[in-house]
């Protein structure tokens, strides 16, 4: 008869996803057995089984070889659940929180074993479809108003990081940061309509094809499509 402790470790453990009958994930969780199928979790994700009902919910699992991969490979879903536009009703980021680890070689193959089944199930969609969602988010207003956004970078600029920027600017940069204006001066091309929208147009590019991530002391931008590392998470901190 096995003893509690080897009853734990023969456990076999999963990440599953679950998606609405359009393949939209709205929850990410860790488990074994039967937990997946369970329906009970909180008040969001409770509602979203009964509206749509039990028996159209699609789950997708990948076995994990530990409690600790599962956590880990938790944690990783929901991050790039979220920087796809998908809400979640999960009330947290997932695991037990594991800052500063790093992807290893088997944590990259399953992650992308994953990613295939996603793709294929068409939940991930095309760079076009990532793009409309993220439009689409900014119009119900969920990032916030102009003036919260301000208010958030002007709280985000601490004496630390301003002292920083400054330490950066130094003095071969503030020169050639004059020569180029003159430059652009004598050339007639800085500030004219047309450059305005080249430089508009940049900045959007830019912004739809980039987020930002945090591991809670730094933050750092990446590219859409990109994994994100261990131990970092959406978002910025303040």
């Amino acid at each position: 008869m096995l003893s509690p402790q080897d009853k734990y470790k023969t456990k076999q453990y999963y990440v599953y996803v679950k998606c609405r009958p359009d393949g939209k994930p709205f929850y990410v969780g860790k488990g074994h057995a039967g937990r997946a199928d369970a329906t009970k979790r909180n008040p969001h994700h409770d509602n979203v089984v009964k509206k749509y009902g039990k028996e159209n919910i699609l789950i997708y699992k990948l076995n994990c070889q530990s409690e600790k991969q599962a956590f880990e490979y938790e944690i990783w879903m929901i991050a790039w659940c979220k920087t796809q536009g998908h809400r979640l009703t999960n009330m947290t980021d997932g695991g037990e929180g594991s800052s500063g680890c790093k992807q290893n070689q088997e944590f990259c193959m399953a992650k992308s074993k994953l990613m295939r089944r996603l793709n294929a199930a068409g939940i991930t969609g095309t760079k076009e479809e990532q793009s409309e969602r993220l439009r689409k988010l900014n119009a119900t207003g969920a990032m916030g108003t102009k003036k919260e956004r301000s208010e958030r970078t002007h709280k985000a600029w601490t004496p630390k990081r301003h002292a920083s920027a400054k330490a950066s600017w130094t003095p071969k940069r503030h020169a050639m940061h004059v020569k180029a204006t003159r430059r652009m001066h004598a050339e007639g091309t800085i500030w004219t309509s047309e450059n305005r929208a080249k430089q508009s147009k940049r900045i959007t590019e830019l912004n739809l094809n980039t987020f930002w991530i945090t591991n809670g002391k730094s933050n750092k931008k990446l590219n859409r499509g990109c994994a994100i590392q261990l131990g970092w998470r959406a978002g910025r901190a303040i």
